[in-house]
C-alpha cells in the first residue's frame, strides 16, 4: 500500500485540482475526510456507503448540494446515491426539528413525479400551435406570448422543467416525454429570440447542456423557410408589415423588431433620444394593456415614419451629424438663427477637441457656447449647453468605437 500513499502536499494539490471542472481527478474515495471546510461546487454526485447521521450526514449532503454554473452547464442540485438505506428514514437519520430538514433532500422518485406534473401542465402550451408547423407555428407562438404576463409565466415554467430534465435525463422513465419537452424547448427559444432578452439574466438565454443536445438533434415544429435578409430598414419594410394580412398582434411584434433594427442602423446620434424613448413607451403601454394592438400599430407606424424622415433629411442635408443634430436641438429651443449658429458650434467643438479630458478647454468651450447661443432664453441656455456637449460625446464615442 505504501506506494499509493499520498503525502500531505500531494493530497492538498489533488484537492485543489478536484475543484476544477476540466482536470483530473474526477472521483474521490474518502473516509472521514472532506466533510467540513471542503468547498467544491463542481461536485455533482456522492455515493454513500457508510452509516452517518445528524450533523455529519447533513455536512455530507451540503458538500454535494452547492449550485454551480459554467458556460451553460448548470448544476442546480446535487445527487446522493444511497447504497445502504440511510435516507429511507431521513427524519430518524437527522435528529432535528422536521422544519429544519424539510426540503434538504428528496427521493429522486419525487423529482420524476414533479416532471410528470410539469409535462401535464405543458399540454396547454403545446396546444398553442394547433398542430401547425413552420411559419404558421411561429406566428401562433409570437401572438400568444405577446402578452408579457403569459411570457413571464412560461419562461419561469420552462426553467423549472428544464432543471428537472437535466437531473433526470437520460432515464428511460422520461423518454415518453422527449418530443413534448423538445417542442417546449423550441418554443422557449422562439420566445427568447423574439422578445426583450435584454431584460433577462444571461443564464435564462441559454439552454443547459442536455436540453441543448436534445433541441439540436432533431428538426422541430418551428423550422421556418429561409428568407432574404434585408440589408437596411426602409419605408417599404414598414409598408410590407402593414399590408401583410397578419393580425394586429403579429404586426405589433414585427413593427417593434423593425424599429429596433432601424435604431441600430442610426449612427452618430442623428435620432433624438426622445424618438427612441417614444418607441419604448409605446411598447410598454401595449405590454401593460394600456393600449390595444390596433392603436399600437398606428403609433409605431407614425414613430417609424418620423425616424425614417429624420434619416432622409440628414442624408439630404450634406451636414455632419453634429451640425445636423445641433441645428435640430437649437430649433427646438427656439433659436431663430439655429442653422447659422449650428455651423458656428461645429467650429467651436473642433477648436476644443479635448474638452472631456482638459478642464481648461471645457471651461472655454462652455463660455464660447454660452455666447454663441445667446438668442436662446438665459434660463434654458445651461441645459441646452449640456445637451450639446452630450451629443458631441456620443458622436465621438461612436467614432472611436
Amino acid at each position: 500500500m505504501a506506494k499509493y500513499q499520498l503525502s500531505e502536499d500531494e493530497e492538498k494539490s489533488l484537492r485543489k485540482q478536484f475543484k476544477k471542472p476540466d482536470t483530473d481527478p474526477k472521483l474521490f474515495v474518502v473516509t472521514d475526510k472532506l466533510l467540513t471546510g471542503f468547498d467544491a461546487p463542481v461536485l455533482y454526485c456522492m455515493y454513500l456507503d457508510k452509516p452517518m447521521r445528524d450533523h455529519v450526514l447533513l455536512q455530507s449532503i451540503a458538500r454535494v448540494n452547492r449550485p454551480y454554473s459554467l458556460e451553460g452547464n448548470e448544476k442546480p442540485y446535487g445527487l446522493v446515491v444511497d447504497f445502504i438505506g440511510i435516507l429511507n428514514n431521513l427524519k430518524k437519520a437527522l435528529a432535528f426539528d422536521s422544519k429544519d430538514v424539510s426540503g434538504v433532500i428528496e427521493n429522486i422518485e419525487v423529482l420524476f413525479d414533479n416532471f410528470e406534473e410539469k409535462m401535464k401542465e405543458a399540454r396547454d402550451y403545446l396546444k398553442i400551435t394547433d398542430g401547425t408547423g413552420g411559419d404558421k407555428a411561429v406566428e401562433k407562438v409570437i401572438e400568444h406570448f405577446s402578452d408579457k404576463k403569459e411570457r413571464d409565466k412560461f419562461i419561469e415554467f420552462f426553467r423549472e422543467t428544464q432543471s428537472l430534465y437535466e437531473i433526470l435525463s437520460p432515464d428511460e422513465k422520461i423518454r415518453k416525454h422527449l418530443d413534448g419537452y423538445k417542442t417546449l424547448g423550441e418554443m422557449y427559444a422562439l420566445v427568447i429570440k423574439n422578445f426583450e432578452t435584454e431584460e433577462l439574466p444571461l443564464q435564462y438565454m441559454e439552454f443547459q447542456a442536455k436540453t441543448e443536445r436534445l433541441i439540436r438533434q432533431k428538426v422541430g415544429a418551428y423550422q421556418t423557410k429561409e428568407k432574404e435578409v434585408e440589408t437596411a430598414v426602409s419605408k417599404e419594410t414598414f409598408e410590407r408589415i402593414l399590408k401583410s394580412g397578419k393580425n394586429d398582434k403579429i404586426k405589433v411584434h414585427n413593427l417593434l423588431k423593425a424599429i429596433e433594427k432601424l435604431l441600430s442602423e442610426f449612427k452618430y446620434g442623428i435620432v433624438p433620444a426622445s424618438m427612441a424613448e417614444k418607441a419604448r413607451r409605446i411598447k410598454e403601454d401595449y405590454e401593460k394593456n394600456i393600449a390595444g394592438a390596433r392603436e399600437t400599430v398606428e403609433q409605431l407606424n407614425k414613430t417609424a415614419t418620423e425616424m425614417l424622415d429624420m434619416k432622409r433629411k440628414f442624408k439630404e442635408s450634406g451636414k455632419s451629424a453634429r451640425q445636423f443634430m445641433s441645428e435640430l436641438i437649437l430649433k427646438r429651443a427656439g433659436d431663430a438663427k439655429a442653422e447659422e449658429n449650428s455651423a458656428e458650434l461645429e467650429k467651436l467643438f473642433d477648436q476644443f477637441p479635448n474638452h472631456f479630458e482638459n478642464p481648461h478647454q471645457k471651461r472655454n468651450l462652455r463660455f464660447a457656447l454660452y455666447t454663441t447661443i445667446g438668442a436662446v432664453e438665459k434660463e434654458a441656455r445651461t441645459a441646452l449647453i449640456e445637451d450639446l456637449i452630450k451629443l458631441d460625446e456620443h458622436i465621438k464615442k461612436e467614432i472611436q468605437g
